[in-house]
């Protein structure tokens, strides 16, 4: 792991630890890829962008009350960061504050089952160990390998709505079923 990142969380293939300055590079090429950031709600994002992401993210994880925030993923046996997921906290979505599960990759790590792995031990560190009693996600409709994804945690379609000035779906997963999953 870099020199002053957190271990937050693990399971068999990858660790999930606070975001760095050393994941810049790697970071910067995510969230400049227009294939990777199709979905996003600003488009593709430059440089600087990235790096104040990655700062803002460092301060974020220590200094709010939930202490949580986007989290950097990376295989076991290589630091080399390979995307983010973790949660985001908003005030206000359809009326009522949420808290959301959020993820992104590296397109080469596509399609090999890092981001369903990612997205469930984040969600079972969120909810068993931060307490959390409810997780979303908002989903653009046409984003079928997230809707994939969040159907493979066990979340569930509750509605649509409008952020941001766009159209989405609203998936959510909470305390209970997560723990009848977990049971099976």
């Amino acid at each position: 792991m870099t020199a002053n990142t957190t271990l937050i969380t693990e399971s068999d293939r990858l660790i999930l630890r606070t975001v760095h300055i050393n994941d810049l590079d790697a970071a910067a090429a995510m969230f400049s890829d227009p294939e990777v950031m199709r979905y996003s709600f600003d488009g593709i994002r430059n440089r600087t962008w990235v790096s104040n992401w990655i700062q803002k993210n460092r301060v974020y994880h220590k200094t709010t009350s939930w202490g949580f925030g986007p989290w950097a993923v990376t295989l076991k046996g290589d630091d080399r960061f390979v995307g983010y997921c973790g949660f985001s906290r908003f005030d206000d979505i359809d009326g009522k504050p949420e808290t959301e599960i959020a993820y992104r990759l590296v397109r080469h790590y596509w399609g090999k089952g890092i981001g369903t792995e990612a997205a469930s031990v984040v969600l079972d560190y969120g909810i068993r160990v931060i307490g959390l009693d409810r997780v979303i996600a908002l989903i653009h409709t046409p984003n079928k390998p997230s809707l994939n994804l969040a159907s493979k945690l066990g979340m569930r379609f509750e509605k649509y709505i409008h952020f941001h000035g766009q159209a989405l779906e609203v998936h959510y997963i909470d305390r209970e079923k997560w723990s009848s999953l977990c049971l099976r």
